[in-house]
């Protein structure tokens, strides 16, 4: 399958563009889809520096003043994906190993935090990684490493701009409500480097005004033979608060850079690599069956099914998800709602709030004093 699709990908990108004459909007989709899809496997090491330009003081954001400057700080991450598996790997230690951990089979997540010895079982997650730059694929395929932006350029219609120089600048309006709807973007795509993006840029749409959300340019090398692919990127993010001081201002930056004596392109990866092993006495949130249970048990299978049965250690409080998203998003700088604390907090607010209404329906009815 991977063969013929290769196979296609190639006929479709030798063809190339006519010298004068611009292709349709379909055949510039096409040769995107068919050069983002020749990167079908990788294991990359990425450095992340991130610049703030924004001050944070008593509740006011503003630009530094003159001489006023931040210290970037530095995040860096390991990934591997072949085909629909992805494993990532983030927050490196000062010992060199990585604390965070995200696994994806193409149904399956899992995520973990091993200073916290805690971990999850999804169908569903946020960013794949640690900050936006850090989902690899969002540079040149996805919006937030979960929408394909090529399927979504088809399904709203998208329109040619036009050309600037040799790229082909491609435009894609708002889509009906549902996820990411409020989206739309263009993007730049190199015919000479596979119709690859160079270049592409995020607005929002709110009450009927677009504001700018995300600029991100790209630095494409050619790392297998006629194989291109993103190897440094800069993500500008605007603030886009109507409200503040520096509305429609870069509020910080992110660079990313490949380590390419540490990566590598289309290439054999083991299924091994795409697992994270819980180690026993971890605490683990499953959402597939609804329960947090400890790690170790000598009968899993039946230990969750008997905590499932009884209602035992099931999840209380938390926020529902569509079990269909395949979304790949990690934030692990938000509090971690699966804590056992957060857990029975939960519960013993459900708990009050059941009395509380047993109450009031016992004193309507004269039951109460």
């Amino acid at each position: 399958m991977l063969a013929s699709q290769a196979v296609l990908a190639i006929f479709l990108l030798m063809q190339g563009p006519p010298a004068k004459p611009t292709l349709s909007v379909k055949e510039v989709l096409d040769r995107w889809d068919a050069g983002s899809r020749l990167i079908d496997s990788y294991d990359l090491t990425n450095e992340i520096k991130s610049e703030s330009y924004s001050v944070k003081l008593n509740g006011v954001v503003r630009l530094p003043f003159p001489g006023e400057s931040y210290p970037p700080w530095y995040s860096y991450s390991h990934i591997f994906k072949s085909g629909d598996k992805r494993f990532g790997e983030f927050i490196k230690g000062k010992d060199g190993s990585y604390d965070h951990q995200l696994s994806f089979d193409g149904t399956m997540l899992t995520a973990g935090w091993f200073s916290e010895n805690q971990f999850a079982l999804q169908q569903y997650c946020e960013i794949f990684g640690s900050t936006q730059l850090e989902d690899y694929e969002t540079l040149y395929r996805t919006v937030r490493g979960s929408a394909d932006r090529v399927a979504m350029s088809r399904e709203r219609s998208a329109r040619l701009l036009p050309r600037e120089g040799n790229l082909y600048v491609i435009e894609v309006p708002p889509g009906k409500p549902g996820p990411w709807w409020e989206i739309t973007w263009k993007v730049w795509l190199d015919p000479s480097r596979n119709f690859m993006p160079t270049k592409w840029s995020d607005s929002i749409v709110k009450s009927g005004r677009s504001i700018r959300d995300r600029d991100c340019a790209i630095e494409l090398a050619e790392v297998v033979p006629g194989v291109w692919a993103p190897v440094e990127a800069k993500l500008s993010v605007y603030n886009k608060n109507p409200d503040s001081p520096i509305f429609d201002k870069v509020g910080g930056v992110d660079f990313l850079k490949v380590d390419r004596a540490k990566s590598r392109f289309n290439i054999a990866i083991p299924d091994d690599q795409f697992v994270i092993k819980i180690p026993n006495g971890a605490s683990v949130i499953d959402r597939t069956r609804n329960v947090v249970y400890t790690q170790g048990a000598s009968d899993p299978d039946a230990y969750l099914a008997e905590l499932a049965a009884k209602g035992r250690g099931a999840v209380a409080g938390l926020p529902k998800h569509d079990p269909n998203s395949k979304s790949l998003v990690f934030v692990p700088d938000q509090p971690r709602f699966w804590t056992n604390g957060w857990t029975i907090a939960a519960g013993v607010a459900a708990l009050v709030v059941t009395l509380l209404a047993a109450i009031a329906i016992r004193r309507s009815k004269g039951l109460v004093a």
